[in-house]
């Protein structure tokens, strides 16, 4: 097993240094690093998400897993935790999680999309964090939105979403975006209140980009 940890730890770091994985996520246990404010921006989020789901357990999934932070840190809380992403991604958690032993972790090697989202098993917490926009550049905005809102569905205690902001809108995104104001939580909670959500709540804002993730529960 140890030769296993080993050799799984030394495949994600040839991975990296080959540029064949681009990490925006930091493992340390692993000795993933990333840009230093990059970093302390996942460690204040995951901070402010632990806080609203750590006196909870059952299944959890993040959307957009990336190598898999957040993922391996809610399997730490009780979680049976999956993560979804591009395949290379999704392997890569595998073999994070390989790495450190970690028995419920596995990933979903999925490429997203309006029609296969809704094929997805239900959890009782799902997170999606800066994914929206990515999802309405390639679908447009009403695929994007059925994405979110089928994810919502999917979610049977509560959902994390990220808002994003007007700088993003007026990129490349332009009209296929909403129009958030600046990444408020006021679209959020106009959207999923008309899906029935039972509140929706602001738990961390990124005063430097002009985002916020809010809570969303049953």
């Amino acid at each position: 097993m140890k030769i296993t940890r080993t050799l799984c730890k030394l495949i994600l770091h040839i991975a990296i240094k080959l540029h064949l994985l681009h990490p925006y996520q930091p493992i340390p246990e692993l000795n993933i690093r990333v840009k230093k404010h990059r970093e302390q921006s996942v460690l204040s989020r995951w901070e402010a998400i632990k806080k609203e789901i750590d006196m909870h357990q059952g299944s959890y999934l993040d959307v957009g897993c990336n190598v898999g932070f957040y993922v391996l840190e809610a399997e730490k809380l009780g979680y049976v935790a999956a993560g979804l992403d591009f395949p290379r991604h999704a392997y890569a958690l595998s073999l994070a999680g390989l790495a450190l032993g970690r028995n419920n972790v596995f990933s979903l090697p999925i490429r997203l999309n309006p029609e296969n989202v809704v094929s997805l098993p239900e959890f009782d917490v799902i997170m999606a964090l800066q994914v929206f926009h990515h999802f309405c550049r390639v679908y447009g905005m009403e695929g994007g939105i059925k994405i979110i809102d089928e994810l919502w569905m999917k979610s049977k205690r509560s959902f994390i979403f990220e808002t994003e902001s007007s700088q993003t809108t007026r990129s490349e995104y332009g009209s296929n975006m909403p129009d958030m104001k600046d990444g408020s939580v006021e679209w959020a909670q106009e959207h999923f209140m008309k899906l029935g959500a039972k509140s929706v709540k602001e738990i961390y804002r990124d005063e430097n980009r002009n985002r916020s993730i809010v809570l969303i529960q049953h």
